[in-house]
């Protein structure tokens, strides 16, 4: 009997019939009503770039575990609700590979961010009205989707569904 694949399970599938090599998970991070954003340690390949938490899925890992377990890994914080994916970006990584992050918008519980000091050097809490004029080094893909996406994440909606919502799942 074949399993019913919800919309969530048709994006890697997707990514990799659109000839992405790489998938990784990421969050659009919200702390005191503010996005967290982290910045790329020096000897880095993308050093000095800020960006949002996220990185590359485990074997046999969905999208929503890895992005929870990057949340931790990266900031030491958990999610205080249920994650809603929100979209995707295209990108090339370090190591030149096709690569596709897909984010998903977690309120975190309260706490202190600890960075793994391996990967980013500093965080940022920026209101989400800066993100088109901040000086920071964000990354355009990030900067990108925070503003394609700023009016569902800063609205008071609670949930998103991706039924029915063709643009939340492949690019217009």
């Amino acid at each position: 009997m074949n399993k019913k694949l919800t919309p969530l399970d048709r994006l890697i599938p997707e990514a990799r019939a659109a000839g992405r090599e790489r998938i990784t998970a990421g969050a659009v991070v919200m702390l005191d009503g503010k996005f967290l954003l982290l910045e790329r340690v020096a000897g880095d390949t993308f050093g000095g770039l800020v960006e949002l938490p996220g990185g590359a899925l485990e074997p046999g890992e969905d999208l929503l575990t890895g992005a929870l377990r990057e949340l931790k890994e990266e900031t030491g914080l958990e999610a205080a609700n249920e994650p809603t994916y929100l979209d995707y970006f295209d990108y090339l990584s370090g190591s030149g590979k096709e690569s596709r992050q897909f984010v998903f918008l977690v309120k975190a519980k309260p706490g202190r961010v600890k960075l793994n000091p391996s990967e980013h050097g500093a965080y940022f809490l920026i209101d989400p009205k800066e993100v088109a004029t901040t000086a920071l080094n964000l990354s355009k893909e990030a900067r990108s989707l925070l503003l394609k996406n700023q009016n569902m994440i800063t609205s008071k909606q609670k949930t998103r569904t991706l039924k029915g919502s063709k643009r939340s799942i492949s690019k217009p």
